[in-house]
């Protein structure tokens, strides 16, 4: 590995180190003053996730759209910069009305900007691109540890300047994001794009030669983006059979394991009575276990993709159908620690199953289309989960989610095992 190939690698490492510590710090403790000090009920988090959802499809659409003209490094450099402007904007009037609008802003922030470093940690020469998104996701899971543990070693420095803390450190990342290295698989030139293409249609099997004709390229350097260009470049992709019914399946799973991301703090908090430090610490072991499943699974992202795509899905929707079923704290404690770490893990198979079904030049629009098609997704099933709170309580909600999302971990499975995508050795790129 030359040093150009490893500049890359270690700025990701970096960059997603401290971003790993800033999100994973500050959700818990939007989530913690949400509850605690603004006495948050579960229908209003369900709303709150709700509006989380049409923000992030409002700011994956708009800077989503420029991403290709601008870069995806200038982009998630906005992102940041945007995400510590609004932390410091709730520290200012840490009110309700302020928690309505900066915590959705938040997630919004977070998704654009783990997408844009998701597509960066794809660019890189295939042979790299396991060890990548091992990087990628080892470091970004790894340092969640230590936001968590941070609120709980100083709690008692106050939570307004654990904010102030969390945004300044965010900041960090906005030169970081600017000065990244160009390097590995970005644009190729025609002539080997398009052999790229070519091949990359042949595997896929479900873009058909008129959809390539009719996407159009990017925006052009004298014209300004707009959302009808990047309507024409997902054409390709929705003519993508694979690709759309791996989309439903992956959606709907991460929809339904939303019961445990809205309901999983308010009933280990308000239901069961855990602490702000004990919550924090478990927010700790969930960064932990997924670290450890990661690195495990790191070497069998090349060999066994498969299973890493549909196991964790399985494992944690039975774990959801677990926690509705039951009500003591320490084994809800380690059911909501295995299925957030299984949730995480999950998203680097994922990614590297979604780079090998769609063509190369195709893949920021992939992943912007999965933003937004999960947004629109979560944002339903968050109404939903508002309502089923008050009709039939928190533990059924966790049950009836749970079967919802192992049945379509099932129906993943068996489109999947339909075809396999094709191994490192067998793309035909510019980088390979």
């Amino acid at each position: 590995m030359g040093s150009s190939e490893a500049r890359p690698l270690w700025t990701i490492g970096i960059l997603s180190s401290l971003l790993s510590f800033v999100f994973s710090g500050a959700d818990v403790l939007y989530t913690l003053y949400a509850i605690n000090e603004l006495q948050i009920d579960a229908s209003e988090w369900s709303q709150i996730r709700a509006s989380r959802y049409i923000l992030t499809i409002v700011i994956v659409l708009v800077l989503g759209t420029y991403a290709e003209k601008w870069g995806q490094k200038r982009v998630a450099a906005i992102t940041v910069a945007l995400a510590s402007l609004n932390l410091f904007a709730f520290i200012a009037y840490p009110t309700k009305p302020l928690l309505f609008l900066t915590s959705p802003l938040h997630a919004a922030f977070v998704s654009m900007v783990t997408m844009s470093i998701n597509v960066l940690a794809q660019r890189v020469p295939e042979r790299l691109q396991a060890v990548s998104n091992t990087v990628y996701r080892s470091t970004y899971t790894g340092l969640a540890i230590f936001g968590p543990l941070a609120l709980a070693l100083f709690a008692d420095a106050g939570q307004r300047l654990l904010f102030a803390v969390f945004a300044c450190l965010l900041s960090l990342c906005f030169p970081g994001f600017l000065l990244f290295p160009d390097g590995g698989k970005a644009e190729k030139p025609e002539k080997d794009e398009d052999v790229g293409k070519a091949g990359m249609a042949e595997r896929a099997g479900g873009i058909e030669k008129a959809g390539k004709a009719e996407s159009g390229a990017p925006a052009s350097p004298g014209r300004r983006p707009s959302f009808l260009d990047l309507l024409r470049e997902w054409k390709p992709l929705v003519r993508n059979k694979s690709f759309i019914r791996f989309e439903i399946g992956v959606t709907v799973v991460y929809s339904a394991f939303l019961v445990n991301m809205i309901f999983g703090p308010i009933k280990l908090i308000q239901t069961l009575g855990m602490g702000d430090r004990p919550f924090s610490y478990a927010s700790t072991g969930v960064a932990a276990f997924t670290t450890v499943l990661i690195l495990i699974a790191g070497p069998l992202f090349r060999t066994r993709l498969k299973p890493l795509v549909t196991w964790p899905l399985s494992l944690l929707s039975l774990g959801n159908l677990l926690l509705g079923l039951q009500s003591n704290l320490y084994l809800s404690i380690a059911l909501y620690i295995a299925t957030n770490a299984l949730n995480v893990m999950s998203y680097a198979s994922i990614s590297i199953w979604t780079s090998r079904i769609v063509e190369p030049n195709q893949l920021g629009f992939a992943f912007t289309f999965h933003k937004v098609f999960i947004a629109l997704f979560g944002f339903a099933f968050s109404i939903v989960l508002s309502w089923m709170e008050g009709a039939i309580g928190i533990d059924a909600s966790f049950a009836a989610m749970g079967s919802l999302g192992f049945a379509f971990s099932l129906y993943l499975a068996r489109q999947l095992s339909f075809g396999r995508p094709a191994s490192a050795g067998d793309r035909t790129t510019a980088a390979g």
